[in-house]
């Protein structure tokens, strides 16, 4: 009834733009084109125009805090907004009955209760007919629908008009354009008040803020169900439960088109991609500020950074509980950990399919099946650039010194 009296008996009258067209800006010098005057000045500067840019401007990005809707245009926000959330003349605060959490709008109070306060039993769970996915939101099972099993043709494509990119969802869309597109001084950046890190993102933000930067009292842990593992992220809990505790059977693979390479994220295929089969042109390559090194991926050359240019009072280290080991990367303190200090019966082995080699890392694994069980043709071979040498393993190539030209 509340929502009723807001939507047809205010004394505001509801906000009605027509369905003009969008100007499109197109470059004179190649196919690009956009909605946005200022994306077609950032692509000249960057691809037409070598000089140093005049002036300073920022993309404003409008996001509807109700839902995941974002876009650049002032009016598209205004005419969503008005939509999704009507006219409201007061705010009211809705408060949680459990908690002292509270919010601005009834649906982020419910969701709350759903994540926190409700019982499993009383969960209204949707659930997909086509595999065992299920879920509380009506809207994630909706873009598992999409994601997981809609034909290609019935598929609404966004393309990029930069590069090969494309997605399912709008809003990958926009936030791709802002990653790999727009010159940095027209990026809007957060910045974390407590060290340099900043990000394009705000919920970026927010995530290294609780990772980095929260006490411990205070930070919230996902805790997995099967094991003690936890972290502070739900990100990394769902996939420490895909690699660890699903069965292979209930995987859903994303196999490589151009070689017989399967992930169990899409992530991790879209890094094997570019890292194996992206054209040489078409990387966005990562450089090092302070040497030649270049990287394919923003966390390799973070990572190169942190190994090679940081000052020792610079350096977080991660320090071993049981004996003066120190590591600069979390992953190595935990390859320590593993070899070391772990009791025989915990350790999860990797074993091999095919013969009774087993090994306590699946990169060991990898590289075992690699070098012993692959045939010729579905071998990932490294080759150096400069000569004809090749080899199975990646290490061999790195330490390979090169005196001969092709």
């Amino acid at each position: 009834m509340e929502n009723h009296i807001k939507r047809q008996c205010s004394s505001l009258m509801p906000f009605n733009c027509g369905k003009a067209n969008i100007e499109i800006y197109y470059c004179r010098d190649c196919k690009f084109e956009s909605e946005l005057r200022l994306l077609l000045k950032t692509h000249i500067e960057k691809y037409h125009v070598k000089a140093e840019p005049q002036e300073d401007y920022t993309i404003q990005t409008y996001f509807c805090k109700r839902c995941n809707f974002e876009t650049h245009f002032s009016m598209k926000w205004l005419q969503h907004i008005n939509k999704c959330m009507g006219k409201i003349g007061h705010i009211t605060i809705y408060e949680c009955k459990e908690c002292p959490f509270k919010a601005k709008y009834r649906s982020t109070l419910q969701r709350h209760v759903l994540i926190h306060h409700l019982d499993e039993q009383s969960i209204t769970w949707h659930e997909c007919k086509e595999c065992q996915y299920k879920t509380k939101y009506k809207l994630h099972l909706s873009r598992h629908i999409t994601s997981q099993h809609s034909d290609e043709q019935s598929i609404k494509w966004y393309q990029c008009q930069n590069c090969s990119f494309r997605t399912k969802y709008e809003q990958s869309y926009y936030r791709h354009r802002s990653v790999f597109h727009l010159a940095d001084h027209h990026i809007k950046w957060y910045e974390c008040k407590q060290c340099p890190f900043k990000a394009r993102h705000k919920v970026n933000l927010k995530t290294h803020v609780n990772a980095h930067h929260s006490n411990e009292q205070d930070i919230k842990w996902y805790e997995c169900k099967q094991c003690p593992f936890k972290t502070k992220l739900s990100a990394t809990l769902k996939y420490h439960i895909l690699s660890q505790h699903l069965d292979e059977r209930d995987i859903k693979w994303y196999e490589c088109k151009e070689c017989p390479y399967r992930a169990k994220q899409k992530a991790a295929l879209k890094n094997h991609v570019v890292a194996r089969h992206l054209n040489e042109q078409d990387i966005k390559w990562y450089e090092c500020e302070k040497c030649p090194f270049r990287a394919k991926q923003k966390g390799n050359l973070k990572q190169h950074v942190n190994a090679h240019h940081l000052d020792k009072e610079e350096i977080k280290w991660y320090e071993c509980n049981k004996c003066p080991y120190k590591a600069k990367l979390k992953r190595t303190l935990k390859s320590h950990v593993d070899a070391c200090h772990l009791d025989e019966r915990d350790i999860k082995w990797y074993e091999c399919t095919m013969c009774p080699f087993k090994s306590k890392r699946n990169f060991n694994l990898k590289s075992h099946i690699n070098t012993h069980h692959l045939d010729e043709n579905e071998i990932t071979w490294y080759e150096c650039e400069k000569c004809l040498y090749k080899t199975k393993h990646r290490y061999n190539l790195k330490s390979h010194k090169c005196g001969v030209v092709k």
